[in-house]
């Protein structure tokens, strides 16, 4: 009975494989209680080969489950936020923000000279709007800003140009534009629209202005959106409107960009700075530098050791049969 009590003193018997490996070396006891030394030499090494395969399954298993818990988008509490998008090097964060998709006969949009450029050509009729919008929601109080360059604004036949940023949530949407309206030119259209149940009635609100550089801001204090803008760092921002819109979450911010009637002359707009920014401690990011896939890489490389793991321990189960 040795070569059971060399199976129990190395503390293994705990699995199945190992108890059937206990089953086989006691059944190789003849009537006198003799064991063949060749046959306890194997049953030794089947044991050591359980040891060795244990101790790889576990080593698989952790490589496996750190890999894919570092691979998957990771949420994230912040004390603050301060995220800025300056088209470095003809790029942006693809992590952080979307660009929808525009169709060649509607314009294009490229990342050139370190900015966002937009250029929808003259039509007879509205094109559909696109935005490009950031992947993280914001909780409690912020302030979001677009920096501009406007080559050309056209006024169209009816309804409105526009450069506009947006601030959405389930509780509506505070919009912010730099406008060309059909009917009364050049401004800034303050728009907000509030969505079911809330009661707070929709805001419209023109003021004129032909500028041709410069800051867009929507800030919320408390339940109240602030709309101001800027020509002049020096000279600080025009306040012009607030709102009320409550303080629940907002999901995204967006610049958009709109050609709602016919235009003669092409739209030609850069963005070169996006600012966002919150000192609030309940700003949570959705996606904060992980990848927009649903695996990550390094996901893919855990998925890969564990399938290996399983099919080596499948292998080595075969061969202790």
């Amino acid at each position: 009975m040795s070569a059971i009590f060399d199976v129990v003193k190395r503390g293994i018997v705990s699995s199945d494989l190992e108890r059937s490996e206990i089953t086989k070396v006691s059944q190789l006891h003849g009537p006198a209680g003799v064991v063949r030394r060749s046959t306890i030499a194997d049953a030794n090494q089947r044991v050591k080969s359980i040891f060795r395969f244990k101790r790889a399954r576990h080593i698989l298993t952790m490589i496996s489950l750190v890999a894919l818990f570092w691979g998957m988008p990771q949420s994230s509490l912040a004390e603050s936020l301060d995220v800025r998008e300056e088209f470095e090097n003809n790029e942006f964060d693809r992590e952080q923000w979307k660009m929808d998709k525009v169709a060649p006969e509607v314009g294009t949009v490229e990342v050139t000279d370190g900015a966002l450029h937009v250029v929808i050509p003259p039509g007879p009729a509205a094109r559909p709007q696109f935005h490009f919008g950031s992947k993280f929601r914001i909780k409690g109080d912020f302030e979001a800003t677009v920096d501009y360059r406007i080559s050309s604004l056209p006024n169209p036949t009816k309804e409105f140009v526009n450069l506009e940023i947006i601030a959405s949530g389930p509780q509506g949407m505070a919009h912010l534009a730099r406008s060309n309206l059909h009917d009364a030119g050049e401004g800034f259209v303050v728009f907000h629209l509030p969505f079911e149940p809330s009661k707070e009635k929709q805001t419209w609100k023109f003021t004129k202005g032909d500028a041709k550089k410069g800051r867009l801001r929507i800030r919320r204090e408390g339940e109240t959106v602030l709309y101001s803008q800027s020509t002049d760092e020096n000279e600080g921002f025009q306040h012009l409107a607030e709102v009320k819109y409550g303080s629940g979450p907002i999901d995204k911010i967006q610049v958009g960009f709109s050609v709602m009637g016919e235009t003669t002359k092409p739209y030609d707009i850069q963005i070169d700075n996006i600012e966002i920014t919150s000192s609030n401690e309940t700003f949570v990011a959705a996606v904060k530098k992980t990848s927009t896939a649903l695996f990550h890489p390094l996901s893919l490389i855990g998925i890969a050791v564990l399938l290996a793991g399983l099919a080596t321990i499948g292998f080595l189960i075969w061969r202790l049969r």
